[in-house]
Parts: C-alpha cells; sequence; structure tokens
C-alpha cells in the first residue's frame, strides 16, 4: 500500500526526524522576519485579504487521475507576485490555521511546510520581475515563447517523473536511477516529440486571445507548483524514511494541478495587469477618449473623430482610434469557463477537513477503531491504521474497510496509542488508557455498544469563517498598534519643550 501521507504537501506529524522540522520552524521564523521588516500600514489590509483567499482556495479539492485521493490549489507562486516578501508573513499563518481547523499537516511541520511553499513563492516573485523589466516583454513573439517554454517544462517534468518511477528500483541508487531518467527526458525523439505539442498549445493560446500577460503568469504559476513539490519530495527522501518510488507519486500527483494554477494565474495577472498595474510593480498605463479630437494644441488627422489621450511613465501622448487600433485583450470565452467551471464541479466531498475517530472495547479481548471525516461524515477507506505500545513496539497495524473500521485484539492491559492516517496530511492519534484494557480482562467493565459511531457534522463552514476572521482580527490589531505607535511620536515630536517659568514676584493683594 502506498503511504497516504505523501498525497499532498502539508507534511503530517511524525514523519521527519526532529532536526529537520526543527530547522523549518528557524527557516521560517527567519523569512518571517524578513518579510515583516519595515511594513507599511497600507500593506497590511492586502496581505490580510491575500492570506484569507490563500487558506480558503487551499482547500478547494481538485479531482486528479492519479492515485486515491485529492490535491488541491497551492497559489503560493500568486502569493509571491502580489505579496513579494510579505508573502513570508502570509504563509505561516493560513498554514498554522489550516492545521488548527482542518488537522491539516501537523503542528510539528508547520515550520517546513510553510518553508516548501515560502521559497517557491519567493523565487517566483523575483522570476515574474525578471521578466517584467525585460525591454520586449509586450512582444508577440516573446509571449510566444513564454507559451512553449511552459508546454515543454511541464511535458519534460511528465516524463521525468515517469521515467524516475519507472526505474527507481530499491537495487540501483538514486544517482544511477536519476541519470537513466534524464537520458530518457533528453532523448531526440521524446524532445523531437514535443515539438508538435508546443506548436498546438501556442496556437490555442493565440486562438484564445488572452491578455498579453497571460503567458507569463502561466510560467510563473507552473515553475512554482513544480517547484513546491520538488522541494516537498527533497524534504520526504532526506528528512523521512521515504522510498523514492513513493516520493514520486507526489510529483505526478500535482502536474495537472500545474496545469491548472498556471491558468488561473495567467488570468490573474492579466486581470490586474489592466486594471491595477501597480500591485504587479507594472508601469501604470491610464487611457482617456475624447470625441472630436477636442484638445488643445494637438495635431489630429483631418478624418479623425476620436482619439485617446495616454499617459504612461508620467508621459503623454495622442493615439488616434480611427487609424491605430489599440488591441484590447479579450476576456475568457464563456465556453472555456464552464469548462473550469465543471471540471471543479467533477471534485467530490472535500478531503481538507479534520480527521475524526474513536475506539471501542469489544467482547473476546478487542478493540475496534472507527475513524470519519468531520464535514462530510464519509469514511477515509485504506487509510492506514498503527498501534503501538507504551515502548514504540507495534502491536497490529492494518487500513480502514469501506465502513472506516479497524479492529484488532489484545492480550493485555497496556496503554495504546493509535494513529490513523488518511491522505492528503490528515492525521488522527488516539489514546487508549491501561484502566480500559484492565476493565475488559477482569469483566470489572462492561463491554461498549459495537454500533456505529455518531458521525454527525461537528464543525461547519464557520470554522472556515473563524479563520479569516482571525486574520482580519491580527491585521486589524497589528493596524491599530501601528497607529498608535505612529500617533504617539508624532505628539511627542509636535509637543514644546518644557521650559522652566521665570520666578514671578509676589504680588501684594492690596496693591491694584
Amino acid at each position: 500500500m502506498v503511504p497516504s501521507v505523501l498525497f499532498a504537501v502539508h507534511i503530517s506529524d511524525g514523519i521527519l526526524t526532529a532536526p529537520w522540522w526543527l530547522a523549518g520552524f528557524g527557516l521560517t521564523l527567519l523569512l518571517a522576519l524578513v518579510g515583516a521588516w519595515r511594513i507599511r500600514d497600507e500593506e497590511i489590509p492586502r496581505i490580510a485579504l491575500l492570506t484569507s483567499a490563500f487558506f480558503v482556495v487551499t482547500l478547494i479539492p481538485v479531482p486528479v487521475p492519479i492515485g486515491p485521493t485529492h490535491a488541491h490549489l497551492l497559489l503560493n507562486g500568486l502569493m509571491g507576485v502580489l505579496l513579494g516578501w510579505r508573502a513570508a508573513l502570509a504563509i505561516p499563518i493560513a498554514v498554522f490555521l489550516q492545521a488548527a481547523f482542518f488537522g491539516h499537516g501537523g503542528f510539528t511541520t508547520i515550520g517546513i511546510n510553510s518553508l516548501v511553499m515560502t521559497v517557491p513563492a519567493l523565487f517566483a516573485y523575483y522570476l515574474f520581475g525578471l521578466f517584467c523589466r525585460m525591454p520586449w516583454v509586450g512582444r508577440s513573439w516573446f509571449q510566444v515563447s513564454l507559451i512553449g517554454m511552459s508546454t515543454l517544462v511541464w511535458i519534460l517534468s511528465s516524463i521525468f517523473s515517469v521515467a524516475l518511477l519507472i526505474h527507481g528500483d530499491p537495487s540501483i541508487s538514486t544517482r544511477t536511477a536519476v541519470e537513466l531518467a534524464r537520458d530518457i527526458t533528453l532523448h531526440p525523439i521524446v524532445l523531437s516529440l514535443a515539438g508538435p505539442v508546443m506548436l498546438l498549445a501556442v496556437w490555442a493560446e493565440r486562438k484564445l486571445g488572452n491578455a498579453p500577460e497571460f503567458p507569463l503568469g502561466l510560467l510563473v504559476g507552473e515553475i512554482a507548483v513544480l517547484a513546491t513539490v520538488a522541494l516537498n519530495c527533497m524534504v520526504l527522501l532526506e528528512g523521512g524514511d521515504i522510498d523514492l518510488r513513493l516520493a514520486l507519486i507526489l510529483v505526478l500527483i500535482h502536474l495537472p494541478i500545474a496545469v491548472i494554477e498556471g491558468v488561473v494565474m495567467g488570468f490573474t495577472v492579466g486581470f490586474l495587469a489592466r486594471v491595477r498595474p501597480d500591485i504587479l510593480g507594472l508601469p501604470s498605463q491610464r487611457k482617456l477618449t475624447i470625441d472630436n479630437c477636442q484638445l488643445p494644441n494637438a495635431n489630429c488627422p483631418e478624418k479623425s473623430h476620436s482619439a485617446q489621450l495616454v499617459i504612461a511613465n508620467c508621459q503623454l501622448s495622442i493615439v488616434n482610434s480611427a487609424s491605430d487600433k489599440v488591441s484590447k485583450p479579450k476576456s475568457l470565452p464563456p465556453v472555456l469557463l464552464l469548462a473550469i467551471l465543471s471540471f471543479f464541479g467533477l471534485a467530490g466531498p472535500a478531503k481538507a477537513h479534520r480527521l475524526e475517530g474513536e475506539y471501542r472495547i469489544l467482547p473476546g479481548q478487542k478493540v475496534r477503531i472507527e475513524s470519519w471525516f468531520d464535514l462530510t461524515g464519509e469514511s477515509p477507506a485504506e487509510a492506514s491504521v498503527q498501534v503501538f505500545r507504551e515502548n514504540g513496539e507495534v502491536l497490529a497495524k492494518g487500513t480502514l474497510d469501506k465502513q472506516g473500521v479497524f479492529v484488532f485484539s489484545f492480550s493485555r492491559a497496556e496503554p495504546l496509542r493509535v494513529v490513523i492516517a488518511a491522505g492528503a496530511g490528515h492525521r488522527k492519534e488516539l489514546s487508549i488508557p491501561l484502566t480500559d484494557l484492565a476493565g475488559s480482562l477482569t469483566g470489572l467493565s462492561k463491554p461498549q455498544d459495537p454500533s456505529p459511531a455518531d458521525r454527525s457534522t461537528r464543525i461547519s463552514i464557520k470554522d472556515v469563517l473563524m479563520g479569516i476572521g482571525f486574520v482580519l482580527a491580527l491585521a486589524a490589531f497589528f493596524w491599530s498598534w501601528r497607529n498608535a505607535r505612529r500617533l504617539r511620536e508624532i505628539r511627542v515630536t509636535l509637543s514644546p519643550p518644557e521650559t522652566p517659568l521665570p520666578d514671578q514676584p509676589p504680588t501684594d493683594p492690596d496693591r491694584r
């Protein structure tokens, strides 16, 4: 069975060794301090809103054709582009809320999970800025090159992952497997077959007539996802006792996510480039259409009926709308929008919920373990179950059945610890005290009811709203604290110095 802890970029507790998750906390704290350095008041609302959006969007399940679970969007690349170094402050807050409200990941791995998503976010920020500073970023040939590059990166990543999964046999070294996968990926036949696919992707993107910034967002969003899963795979291999083949399943599952997130980021960047280019660090440009060319001291053509006053980079220019056609990016076609919505509609119940579980002592020295997701009440079928003694020895292990039940036997009274891993970073631990087992052995306590557990919903959408409210309240507190501190500094600066008054002679009450 494939361990379910690999099916997400939220690593659960107990997977990594202590030096790794401790180092994750240290590096995440360092990046967060750098991200919070000299933060301005006007940045706080944006950080709070994007943190809330990141917290909610990463809970949306996406069906993938690989593996028995759902993956989810990451959007750390978009966070990096919109927030820059402030993303190092926003991402850990969202990861903490996911672990606290939904049990997504673990508390000991909050640092390493945040680090795995923050580093690619910062890389996306610098990569996006590098491309935006290029003088030919608005040229058609450069946009076509970005689409081709995005397609080629995705194809080569897919082929390399599959080849490494096939050749990643434990009998050969990892270095040898990587060399074999590299030779297959860079084979001339593979590269020649990738050419027609690149041309098809370029033709489709040009046919849709997206915004000029769409190819850049597509490439950066795709690379951010691939970098995140590659970094997470490396952490699992180096910091945990995970086989190479099992870790590569994580990469294969997120290959469709890379395409989806690239498309989402492309449309988002294209929209923001038109309405708020300053958020992306792009030069601001405003256009004003004036009828009949009523501009003073303007050399307008005789047959011109309207003109556009363009203000860009503090420079004014006039564009004749009759002769100089200004290309307007087309909006997302309704058919494509419906296709994307239908794709998300195929998703089953979201698995980004807290995993619940309980135990019951049955007759015949048996223990019944039952587990389910709190919001849907569905059973995490095929989830792994391990029962540990007090000294760490494994007493029993297996998987949950279709009803989410696992039964094991015991022979003596001792404290037990049950660990249930249900995939996508969901993990539940149950502690069975010695007294419960001793009462069953001595007959002092009656066997518990073997009927199914009550799986009624214990949390609702209010948990999501509580998470959003927590982020906004934290931002409001920090904002008010900054304003109070700044107001106190202003008062100290404007208050006159206290100078002693000169001595006044005593006044005679009889003197008028």
